[in-house]
């Protein structure tokens, strides 16, 4: 049976531990979490600095991107790597050693497609499209804001609101990995206090293709939409080969 690690218990980790104790298909080996809200069977007493990362087959990191900053490179060294807090990478630098380092050891960073749809598509055609654009519309509480009225938070490209609002945009940072990289990607965030779902809406282009896609859930945590948990164990079951019997999405 294959083994995990996750970093961090909140909305998501919490929600991926009842998943895999449901359906035992993976065994978590540990989870960390800052907090020290984590089950205390499972639960790493002390920050992750040293630990054997090479006795899981895959770290699932879905806490903060300074998590990222701080072990992604020493988690690439031992196992394959997939974090959720992706605009951690908008950091070229970090980006630039995590892959090289995974390169180097033979391991895999995987970017998960978490709260959209169509990264795959993305990836596929990310030589071809001349534009790639994603919308984001929450309601202001998710937004850690107070706007009475519809507000246009941010609108440039991904790099940059990666650094400004990180935990908000990290379906942003995937779509840039996945297509046409942050500094081509185009981001708009609107607050919108009429609005009580998180809706992503992603248009890529060229002079032969036009892909719309939009997604809309409610929220479930201060910024996890309720379709983010269920996407995320599916794309750790594929990362580690373990697919449906009988048909097999690719």
């Amino acid at each position: 049976m294959k083994k995990i690690a996750i970093i961090g218990f909140g909305t998501i980790g919490k929600k991926l531990y009842e998943q895999i104790n449901k359906e035992h298909l993976l065994e978590v080996l540990f989870i960390y979490d800052p907090k020290g809200e984590v089950p205390s069977p499972i639960a790493l007493p002390n920050r992750p600095s040293g630990v054997d990362f090479a006795k899981v087959d895959l770290v699932v990191e879905v806490a903060v991107s300074q998590v990222v900053e701080e072990y992604g490179v020493e988690i690439v060294k031992h196992t394959d790597f997939m974090p959720f807090s992706i605009t951690a990478l908008a950091n070229q630098n970090l980006f630039n050693e995590i892959t090289q380092k995974a390169s180097a050891h033979q391991h895999q960073l995987f970017v998960p497609h978490g709260a959209i749809l169509g990264l795959d598509g993305i990836f596929d055609g990310r030589t071809l499209f001349d534009q790639v654009q994603i919308v984001t519309i929450k309601n202001p509480k998710s937004l850690g804001r107070n706007d009475l009225e519809r507000t246009v938070v941010y609108e440039g490209n991904v790099r940059n609101v990666a650094a400004l609002m990180p935990r908000n945009v990290n379906v942003h940072a995937a779509l840039a990995l996945a297509g046409v990289g942050f500094d081509h990607t185009k981001s708009v965030l609107i607050s919108d206090p009429d609005t009580k779902e998180n809706m992503h809406i992603i248009s890529a282009s060229s002079s032969d293709i036009v892909i719309e896609i939009v997604s809309k859930s409610n929220p479930i945590g201060a910024v996890t939409g309720a379709f983010t948990p269920v996407s995320a164990y599916g794309s750790i079951k594929r990362a580690l080969g373990i697919f449906e019997k009988g048909v097999t999405v690719v």
